[in-house]
């Protein structure tokens, strides 16, 4: 018997049976469980059913949560065998999303990575409610005697949670039923991780073919450039002067070379996504570091009708720096902020003594990020306002992987109308 002190009239739901389920009414709940999710990768739709096949067959009713791919957790489906019942359920799934507090007994059955029962009193509801009147007058109507909540764990990752209520205080779930509890959780964990393989392989095929147009578009214009100059070259009646012939190989050099960047790119960030992305580090003073950005940069801020502000005192300690890696940082941070930044601007180079780090950062006064784009900053082959033919969106991508490759962090904070700040730190030498 199951001890309770929920004080609302309880009423047998349909659906729950008054008998416990048969070994082969178990199976054959589960085959059916089986091919509703066979019949769709779409695990939104799919749980539903499930949840209403469950609280028609197993529990009074039922509740999928899901953690989003970005970590926050999402009620997926609600489903309860009374009618009424299902709209009150409805409404407090609405107003009360997971509850993923530190001291959550939610979070710390999830945490277990167990499957486990709960007998359901009043001072539970107290708690799990935090001292919400209204969610705990909600949960005293919805009056459940008894959980099973069973954590939804695929390749060793937990993806959600299933719960499955019991509302008699008479009949507690018995071994065969939390048997198939447990089955069912693990049906649904591996439906919503093949479901998401099946998506990230499609953006990846996707991507595979954004990227072969982008790097096709790349190299098309030099490689076009180099073909129209060495046809001037070859025709003696276009060759001309001895400075036009200077001229059109000084054209064909500086294609070759941006040719020869975009495919430098392509395997730094081929070898960053292998974990082979090798650094020199060595004790190098952050001052260096400062003067060679300084002294190859300028040039190209100048040139784009910018000003550049440096910031970094005389004493800064050493960091440990492969220093042709930290110019590629400053070199891609710099030509990123140069591209964005309208003439006139301004952009800053600082660096600063942190406690066992020194703090690098590159600024503009450009027009800032949007708000959902920043997340996006570090992807592989991604650009602000998607494909604007200003590069391959490899840069910032290989920046990140540097910095981590020396054992730094790198963040980035913007906000439109307001410029954009790249950080990133180097280890101090100790």
């Amino acid at each position: 018997m199951i001890h309770t002190d929920v004080s609302p009239t309880e009423s047998r739901s349909r659906g729950r049976p008054a008998r416990p389920l048969t070994a082969g009414e178990a199976s054959e709940l589960l085959a059916e469980a089986a091919a509703i999710l066979a019949s769709s990768l779409d695990y939104q739709t799919t749980l539903q059913s499930v949840a209403e096949l469950t609280a028609e067959r197993l529990a009074c009713y039922c509740l999928v949560d899901v953690a989003e791919q970005d970590g926050e957790p999402r009620r997926l489906a609600t489903a309860h065998a009374a009618p009424r019942q299902a709209r009150l359920l409805a409404e407090t799934a609405q107003r009360y999303p997971p509850d993923l507090r530190q001291d959550s007994p939610f979070l710390e059955v999830l945490g277990q990575g167990e499957a486990k029962q709960i007998t359901v009193t009043d001072e539970w509801l107290r708690t799990i409610t935090n001292g919400d009147r209204a969610y705990l007058r909600l949960m005293r109507r919805l009056a459940p005697r008894q959980y099973i909540l069973i954590p939804l764990i695929a390749r060793g990752h937990t993806l959600g949670s299933l719960w499955l209520a019991s509302t008699y205080s008479d009949r507690p779930f018995d071994d065969t039923e939390f048997t198939l509890a447990r089955d069912l959780g693990r049906l649904a964990a591996l439906h919503i991780d093949n479901a998401r393989l099946y998506d990230q392989a499609k953006r990846a095929i996707a991507l595979r073919d954004e990227v072969l147009g982008v790097v096709a578009h790349d190299l098309r214009n030099p490689v076009g450039t180099v073909r129209m100059a060495t046809d001037l070259l070859l025709d003696p009646k276009m060759r001309g002067s001895d400075a036009a012939l200077e001229r059109h190989l000084g054209i064909i050099r500086r294609q070759a070379d941006r040719m020869e960047r975009l495919i430098r790119d392509l395997l730094d960030v081929t070898r960053i996504e292998a974990g082979r992305l090798a650094v020199a580090a060595e004790p190098t003073p952050t001052g260096e570091l400062i003067r060679d950005a300084v002294d190859a940069l300028s040039p190209l801020v100048i040139e784009a009708g910018l000003h550049l502000a440096v910031q970094a005192g005389d004493d800064l300690p050493r960091v440990q720096a492969d220093r042709e890696r930290v110019a590629q940082v400053f070199s891609n941070l710099v030509g990123n902020a140069i591209k964005f930044t309208p003439a006139g601007g301004t952009l800053t180079l600082r660096a600063e003594p942190r406690e066992s780090a020194v703090r690098f950062a590159v600024a503009d006064t450009g027009p800032g990020i949007a708000a959902d784009q920043v997340r996006h900053i570090f992807d592989r082959f991604w650009q602000a306002g998607h494909a604007d033919g200003r590069g391959a969106g490899l840069g910032l991508a290989i920046v990140k992987g540097i910095v981590e490759a020396h054992g730094g962090e790198i963040e980035v904070e913007s906000e439109p109308g307001h410029g954009t700040s790249f950080f990133f730190t180097l280890p101090r030498v100790q």
